[in-house]
């Protein structure tokens, strides 16, 4: 029988895991903005500048998490 292997978060890491709730949240709000964000460049021909509501939404991530 495989033995699973356990890692514990060191003090003063900041690595995003997914098996954490606010991990899970993080992974699960940047995977929705980026569909959301896929969404509307397909349906909307007139946005002229995809990477400025990447750079909003990684400002504000970053913001967050700081």
């Amino acid at each position: 029988m495989a033995r699973k292997s356990v890692r514990y978060k060191k003090e003063g890491e900041t690595a995003i895991n997914s098996f954490t709730p606010e991990g899970h949240l993080i992974l699960l709000s940047i995977s929705t903005a980026y569909t959301l964000l896929r969404v509307s460049v397909s349906k909307t021909v007139e946005m002229a500048n995809p990477y400025k509501v990447f750079s909003i939404i990684f400002i504000y991530f970053f913001f967050i998490r700081v």
